[in-house]
């Protein structure tokens, strides 16, 4: 490709390297957040400020105080009490309110005071009215649980109205204090982000890349270990994959236009502009105005830390490679890791962006077969992998013990039937995974977990089992009736029998039982004649 050829396909792109909005990505900005998710921990959470609690009770409407409610759900009256929240304890920038908008300003004050006052939903509500506090004020929640979302702290079961908050979201709450800190969880963050994802546009579902680690494969590779502002915008934005062709071609395409001399480069973005404009006629924006406005929080985000900084003087718009030390170390990582990992599934998405662990292989194997891909695609991905083939084998096999318990599932209690409404309980997703088989006891009414192990099972499944258990209870039982497990396996430790004696219950065998397959290497359930 060449710089005539770039124009036409610039345009015809219509993505780039897209980041969540927020004003701006330094670490004041980011450990903000950590204080806004912090609120959100204090009332959302199962290990919630119980005083919160109490005053967001006293704060919401009347009929809708409810003793069954397990935890604080979301609604128009939780959006609007952190919204609150946030304003009171510093938490929104209203510096320049007060110049700009006066009346706004003083209202504001105002809804601080009277919240410290312990005034209602009902009040503010006949108050300021429904569309000023929804449109003005709750809007303060949306921005933040948006930005939450995106980088895997936190997020929203919209049909059931609760809230969770991720492994590395309830870190980045719990150091809020630190700046330091929070900025380290987040660069741990930012270095497993990829575009495209599940929690973006399909607009830039041709993108396969992980951003971070990109930039830097990129600056390696540039005459002078440099790039510019425009030079993002033009071309760096719109690489698609790590691929080392890829890459080679647009240092080979930036080489060219940094050959060009200052009339040219011009004439040559003004080009794009006007194909763009010829393209898009009905568009306010062209493709190059919008990726210009967003390209200084995109390059203070994928430019995070010390490796490149971004210069001074003439050279503001110039960003230059810093640490070539610490770029290696990072490429070294980056080459040991998953370049770019296919996520169908949001849920999926947040287990892997909100865990504190980095996936595994056997893990990613196991989604990919989930979401139908086929094992041709799969081989071919991990294409050098050690022992793709028997990992592959290993959870067909999975695979095949699932297909037959789902088919017979009355073969551990004739009661239990797997779930099919809503959605089938087959696979049923969370965002701390995916549960084997939801089932329901048709003569209870309870909720019952399944889990399938192909062979010998240690007792970090009790772990597994209760963690899925707590969040069947939690999300789904609304009738406070138990929830209970089945743990399904070719052998058992003795270890889980002294966990299940751990709980010093007299009920812990009832709620979580052990049933033994026949499966084998030998005997697979792809061969038993059972349907």
């Amino acid at each position: 490709m060449n710089l005539l050829d770039h124009q036409k396909y610039f345009v015809l792109d219509d993505g780039h390297w897209y980041v969540s909005k927020i004003k701006q990505y330094n670490e004041k900005s980011v450990n903000l957040m950590a204080k806004q998710l912090n609120c959100l921990v204090r009332l959302f959470s199962l290990n919630n400020d119980t005083k919160l609690v109490e005053k967001f009770n006293r704060f919401k409407a009347k009929d809708l105080l409810n003793d069954s409610d397990k935890t604080v759900l979301i609604t128009p009256e939780s959006k609007l009490f952190i919204s609150i929240l946030f304003l009171s304890e510093g938490l929104i920038d209203s510096s320049q309110l007060e110049s700009r908008d006066r009346i706004k300003f003083q209202k504001f004050r105002d809804i601080q005071l009277e919240f410290l006052e312990d005034k209602n939903y009902e009040y503010f509500l006949e108050k300021y009215g429904n569309n000023f506090l929804v449109n003005e004020f709750a809007v303060y929640y949306r921005n933040a649980i948006s930005w939450l979302g995106k980088y895997g702290f936190f997020g929203e079961y919209t049909k059931n109205k609760t809230a969770y908050i991720t492994d590395a979201g309830i870190e980045f709450a719990k150091n809020c204090d630190s700046v330091e800190t929070t900025s380290a969880l987040f660069t741990y963050q930012l270095k497993k982000y990829q575009i495209w994802n599940p929690t973006i546009k399909k607009t830039y579902d041709k993108y396969r890349i992980r951003p971070y680690y990109l930039l830097l494969q990129l600056i390696k590779e540039l005459p002078g270990n440099y790039f510019t502002q425009e030079e993002y915008i033009l071309f760096i934005s719109k690489i698609k994959s790590h691929n080392p062709l890829e890459i080679e071609k647009f240092v080979s395409l930036i080489s060219d236009y940094r050959n060009l001399s200052s009339d040219e480069k011009k004439q040559y973005t003004l080009e794009i502009i006007q194909l763009d404009k010829k393209k898009r006629p009905k568009e306010k924006r062209t493709n190059y105005e919008t990726i210009k406005d967003s390209s200084a929080k995109e390059l203070d985000l994928y430019t995070w830390g010390n490796i490149i900084n971004q210069g001074s003087g003439e050279f503001i718009h110039s960003y230059i490679l810093n640490d070539r030390k610490l770029l290696e170390q990072n490429l070294a990582e980056f080459e040991n890791s998953p370049k770019y990992i296919e996520f169908d599934s949001k849920l999926d998405w947040i287990k892997y962006l909100g865990g504190l662990k980095n996936i595994s292989i056997e893990e990613i194997v196991e989604m990919y077969l989930r979401d139908g891909k086929s094992i041709e695609d799969i081989k071919k991905g991990f294409a050098g992998t050690q022992n793709i083939e028997e990992i592959i084998d290993d959870k067909l096999y999975e695979k095949e013990i699932e297909e037959y318990y789902f088919h017979n599932i009355q073969e551990l209690d004739e009661r239990l039937q797997v779930l099919s409404n809503p959605i089938s309980g087959r696979q049923f997703p969370t965002h701390i995974g995916p549960i084997d088989l939801l089932c329901k006891d048709t003569t209870s009414d309870e909720y019952v977990i399944v889990e399938l192990k192909r062979g010998h099972t240690n007792d970090e499944v009790i772990g597994q089992v209760l963690r899925y258990m707590g969040w069947v209870f939690i999300n789904l039982e609304k009738s406070n009736k138990k929830v209970r497990g089945y743990i399904v396996a070719n052998d058992f430790s003795e270890n889980i029998e002294y966990s299940l004696m751990g709980m010093q219950s007299e009920y812990s065998y009832d709620l979580i039982k052990s049933f033994k397959h026949n499966f084998s290497d030998k005997n697979r359930p792809s061969h038993s004649k059972k349907k």
